[in-house]
């Protein structure tokens, strides 16, 4: 039948706009079976309406291509501080706070100013933590706080008594 229809009209298959014989394989049979298909018009055979595009972009989204990525970037570009080394001065301030401190037995509450190693990247930040003193371990080098927190003394900044 359409076969038919394609000597009657005098075209053939390779005149119509958008199909050769090397896309359907030369295969006269694929034309024969499926020729009346290739010009039709699908925009009005659809069962069901077009999703909206932001449904349909929400099936993909779940995919990564790559995992951890976003949180490797947000790990590189997170900011390091370097650690600053005190002058004399400053040490010599820092010892007379901290002699003070252990004078009064810990009994007032502290405000230290300390560096604290990073632990993925070279670097760190610095942090300040407010307590009471509990004890100071001469032998670790430590200043070890009430609520269990322990600063090495080489890495502290900062001493007040409040």
């Amino acid at each position: 039948m359409c076969q038919k229809k394609m000597t009657d009209s005098g075209k053939s298959w390779h005149s119509i706009e958008g199909v050769h014989s090397i896309g359907l394989g030369g295969d006269p049979l694929v034309l024969e079976k499926y020729g009346d298909m290739i010009q039709t018009d699908w925009r009005g055979v659809r069962r069901h309406p077009h999703a909206d595009y932001g449904i349909r972009a929400a099936q993909f989204a779940p995919f990564a291509a790559l995992s951890d990525y976003d949180e490797e970037l947000a790990e590189i570009v997170r900011p390091v501080e370097q650690r600053a080394d005190l002058t004399e001065s400053a040490l010599r301030e820092l010892d007379q706070k901290l002699r003070e401190i252990l004078a009064n037995s810990g009994q007032g509450e502290i405000e230290i100013e300390y560096f604290a190693p990073d632990l993925y990247k070279d670097g760190g930040s610095y942090q300040k933590h407010r307590g009471y003193l509990k004890r100071l371990d001469l032998d670790a080098r430590t200043i070890c706080m009430k609520d269990g927190l322990r600063i090495p003394v080489d890495e502290i900044r900062r001493v007040e008594i409040l």
